[in-house]
């Protein structure tokens, strides 16, 4: 079984003089979906080369985004910090989290107020924690069988959908692959990490332990 986590950012924009396209869900359309956000991301000032993981989806890989483009998603996210408009203890982490891939498929994206410190999450259950905190919702219901993790997506009537629909209601995956899979993420927010740490200081930011805000500032983190 081969599971990935693929860290991505969540860039939201939209403008009242682009349409937006009456097709729902996103995911069931992305070629109208795709226009429009590109539409709404140059008229914010980002460059072309930003590729979203999908066609129509707003989740970038970090991996894959320009300095640039990083630049300004960091500047826009740490204003109210930077103004005085929040306490640090206000600020949420770079708003995105992780697609789970199991055997080369997309099972699982991340949820409403999902972000990257949700890595402590994915850590906490790698290391059999059910209990390990998730910021975005809905989340699923995660337990232990065997030795195995149970991903448990099922949705009654008077809950909030997962946004896409997950490929399967119930997933079972090795702890050991996911703790390979936390391991590769990780490599990846460390390469973050390490710009984060250089923008602050060419920024003139002066921001604490900058990436322990945005990246790792989680219960269960590291």
């Amino acid at each position: 079984m081969e599971v990935e986590l693929i860290p991505v950012i969540k860039v939201n924009c939209n403008h009242d003089d682009v349409a937006a396209p009456s097709c729902h869900p996103y995911w069931e359309h992305p070629e109208e979906w795709e226009e429009y956000n590109r539409a709404c991301l140059s008229r914010s000032g980002y460059s072309h080369l930003l590729i979203p993981y999908l066609r129509g989806h707003l989740l970038f890989p970090i991996v894959s985004i320009q300095e640039n483009d990083l630049l300004k998603i960091l500047i826009e996210h740490t204003e109210g910090l930077r103004t005085g408009v929040y306490q640090r203890q206000d600020v949420a982490g770079i708003p995105g989290g992780y697609i789970l891939r199991v055997n080369g498929k997309d099972v699982y994206f991340p949820q409403c107020c999902g972000e990257l410190n949700d890595i402590g999450y994915w850590a906490g259950l790698a290391d059999r924690n059910t209990n390990s905190y998730y910021e975005g919702h809905p989340s699923p219901v995660v337990s232990i069988e065997r030795d195995l993790l149970v991903f448990d997506f099922s949705v009654d009537k008077h809950e909030e959908p997962f946004q896409p629909t997950p490929l399967k209601t119930i997933l079972k995956i090795k702890p050991i692959s996911l703790q390979k899979a936390v391991s590769n993420a990780k490599k990846e927010l460390d390469q973050l990490s390490i710009f984060l740490n250089k923008i602050n200081v060419e920024q003139g930011w002066v921001i604490n332990d900058l990436d322990d805000l945005l990246i790792w500032s989680n219960p269960n983190r590291r």
